[in-house]
């Protein structure tokens, strides 16, 4: 049988097509790369979220201060949306966010809440373990928190001005305990410092900074560290040292009665605070600004607050002592507080003067010093009612002192013997009254 060439060149054509078909079935379609996301729910004051992945649940439930774990997703432009079913506004965070290949990204939410949305900051986790070593990074996500220096206890700086909204990247630290505290810019005031932790080599993690510094929201401020890669460490919330300064309060007002001492409406004194008389350091938490203080008639409902502009801003570690003085019977009660300076020297005395009397004029201070006479001490001069000195190095021995009125050899006050111990620190203080009752005399407040 004879086949027409034009047969055969639609035998060749349908052969072809039927092979080119077949080849293209045979090929995969190119592989959707991924990437892979974890929400972290910092917004203290946001219910629980769900979030969604191009209209798709992803994450549901996520809880503040609580961690999704990681998510995979395609990579490339996702259409990301953060739920909150419990509010009004539903959706509080909604835009496209673009994942590269293979990568690992944090999404912090944040808060506060405001118009219905939340603020989020995006972040690359190149968390990749390094053998040998611990890698960690800060994310300050505190809404009301300054710029702050992360150091560790002995002041080691790790991350400098770490500014709100911002995520730092990943240090290397040596394994074992690590002890992390939040200083101002430079390091010279501690505002919180965390007791230690205990870290492992090969571990990546993050420690993150919530809630506020704002004691009066109940929103307080922590640091919690989210382990960043698959090995089933959970969550660490860093514990906070007892932040606290020391106050020493001096009843200086003749005609006021002894009270107790109330800390945030709390008596922190078991015996009374008569005049002319202290009872030693208080410790105060300070950790959140300074407590309030108030002063208490015992058994009465008669309350005194010490005003909060009459204290400086109390550090902790530091000591204060606060003097109560003037005259009830001519108005208010008056403070001086002041910050207690000094290094104890154990080859000598150390003291100051403090003047409480309320009516006595500007007074200079004299030792009187077998076969010496009446010795100035030098910058315990012209000091006028609620001043106070810094500390000076004294003499030991015994000695009398005379408190003469500013400038003249007029004797206002004169102590007959007085015993300075090498070692002691001391505060001097005028009290009582010139032309009164109570009369002048000097009182001794042992700082040590």
């Amino acid at each position: 049988m004879k086949i027409s060439s034009r047969l055969l060149s639609l035998l060749a054509m349908l052969t072809f097509t039927t092979v080119f078909l077949s080849s293209c079935s045979e090929d995969p379609l190119p592989p959707t790369t991924k990437s892979k996301i974890r929400v972290i729910h910092a917004a203290a004051d946001a219910p629980a979220v769900n979030v969604n992945v191009d209209n798709a649940t992803a994450i549901s439930g996520l809880q503040y201060k609580s961690a999704s774990g990681y998510a995979e997703v395609n990579s490339g432009e996702r259409d990301i949306k953060v739920i909150a079913p419990s509010l009004p506004n539903a959706e509080v965070f909604g835009a496209k966010l673009t994942f590269a290949e293979n990568a690992n990204y944090t999404i912090f939410a944040l808060g506060p809440v405001t118009g219905g949305k939340i603020f989020t900051v995006l972040s690359n986790d190149m968390n990749t373990s390094v053998a040998g070593k611990t890698k960690i990074r800060f994310a300050h996500m505190s809404p009301d928190a300054p710029i702050v220096d992360i150091r560790t206890a002995d002041g080691t700086s790790l991350f400098p001005n770490a500014a709100p909204r911002n995520v730092s990247s990943y240090i290397e630290a040596t394994p074992g305990s690590l002890s992390l505290k939040v200083t101002t810019p430079g390091g010279a005031t501690t505002l919180f410092e965390f007791e230690p932790i205990t870290v492992a080599a090969g571990q990546v993690f993050t420690a993150v900074a919530m809630g506020t510094v704002d004691a009066t929201d109940n929103i307080p401020f922590s640091v919690r560290i989210y382990t960043d890669t698959e090995d089933g460490v959970g969550p660490i919330d860093l514990v906070q040292k007892s932040q606290t300064a020391e106050i020493m309060l001096v009843h200086a007002s003749p005609d006021a009665p002894a009270v107790d001492i109330l800390v945030n409406g709390t008596k922190a004194t078991t015996t009374p605070l008569a005049f002319p008389n202290s009872l030693g350091y208080l410790p105060v938490p300070v950790g959140s600004g300074n407590p309030t203080f108030a002063l208490q008639v015992p058994n009465t409902t008669t309350v005194i607050p010490v005003p909060a502009n009459a204290l400086p801003t109390l550090v902790a570690g530091k000591k204060y002592t606060v003097f109560v003085t003037g005259q009830l019977t001519k108005g208010t009660l008056d403070f001086k507080a002041v910050e207690d300076v000094f290094t104890v020297d154990a080859t000598k005395p150390t003291l100051r003067f403090a003047h409480m009397s309320p009516d006595a004029p500007a007074v200079d201070i004299f030792l009187v010093i077998p076969g010496v006479g009446d010795y100035p001490v030098p910058t315990l001069n012209n000091i006028s009612f609620k001043s106070v000195t810094g500390f000076v190095p004294g003499q030991a021995g015994t000695f009398g002192i005379k408190v003469k009125l500013a400038g003249t050899e007029t004797v206002a006050l004169t102590v007959p013997s007085f015993t300075f111990t090498n070692g002691k620190v001391i505060t001097i203080f005028a009290n009582g009254l010139a032309a009164g009752t109570p009369a002048l005399s000097a009182g001794v407040i042992n700082h040590n």
